[in-house]
């Protein structure tokens, strides 16, 4: 990863097809790939929480509905120190952005209502 962040892909990509010409198994290919880009999240989220001092970091998006990566992920990042948060009961793909924005709207409607005087 570069200093912003971002992930090259090329090497992961070159290996995957190399190893695929090479007969290596698509299941050991995709779990090689899966753990690579852990790594390379892993990687970057650690560097920017030192970067910020921060303890504390949250995973959410539609990639941690893949088990394999999202506990490879959590599982570094706890044993990197930091303290993991993840969804509980509601999904982390784009129903519980949903969820989230529906939240966000209520408590500033709610804040407006109170800020006049009343109810609406």
């Amino acid at each position: 990863t570069d200093k912003a962040g971002n992930i090259d892909f090329q090497e992961m990509l070159t290996e995957a097809i190399h190893d695929r010409l090479s007969g290596t198994s698509v299941g050991t290919i995709a779990m090689r790939f899966h753990l690579g880009f852990a790594l390379a999240v892993v990687a970057t989220v650690v560097r920017i929480a030192r970067e910020r001092g921060s303890k504390v970091v949250a995973l959410s998006g539609g990639v941690f509905l893949n088990r394999i990566f999202s506990d490879a992920v959590s599982k570094a990042l706890l044993d990197a120190g930091l303290d993991v948060k993840m969804n509980i009961g509601v999904s982390c793909n784009d129903e519980g952005i949903s969820l989230g924005q529906v939240a966000i709207a209520a408590a500033k409607s709610a804040k407006k209502t109170s800020e006049q005087g009343g109810e609406r």
